[in-house]
């Protein structure tokens, strides 16, 4: 949905789709989570201790939503997760890990936590089981790590069959 536009024709290929998928799903926001998920068992043990509310405005998000600009809400989502790939880089973790100033590390995971679920609540009308997944490993304080990966990396070479 993101990359059809909301009010306009839009192109569509299985090769398109695929790309998305791998590139974004999985790579953007499975990684971010999977990251995210690791470094906490890693580094404490699971525990994600206090989550702090997220800052971001997502009066954008709201009112793209409400105008049903459902490419824009979901460009929005995206410009965040592409944010909390690049805090986590910015930030490197297993430095701060390194250093033994735990008291950043929690912080700095307690950030990403607090964005992660920030942006399950905002995919929650586009991606419904996907959100709640990211809650339910997140939202408690206590890591629950999914049983397996949020996006499998596919490929798909024609159309399925109708």
């Amino acid at each position: 949905m993101r990359h059809i536009p909301s009010y306009g024709d839009g192109d569509f290929t299985w090769e398109l789709f695929d790309a998305a998928y791998n590139s974004e799903l999985a790579d953007q926001l499975g990684n971010a989570v999977s990251r995210t998920a690791a470094m906490i068992v890693k580094y404490q043990n699971g525990l994600i201790g206090n989550i702090p509310a997220p800052r971001h405005d997502i009066a954008p998000f709201q009112a793209a939503l409400s105008d049903c600009r459902f490419d824009r809400a979901l460009e929005l989502i995206w410009e965040q997760i592409k944010g909390l790939n690049q805090y986590v880089d910015e930030e490197k973790p297993w430095e701060i890990a390194k250093s033994g100033d735990s008291g950043h590390l929690q912080e700095v995971l307690a950030n990403l936590v607090a964005n992660l679920l920030e942006i399950a609540e905002l995919l929650t009308p586009f991606m419904p089981a996907t959100a709640a997944k990211i809650q339910q490993t997140f939202g408690s304080g206590v890591l629950k790590p999914l049983p397996g990966s949020l996006f499998p990396k596919h490929q798909t070479t024609a159309a399925p069959a109708a």
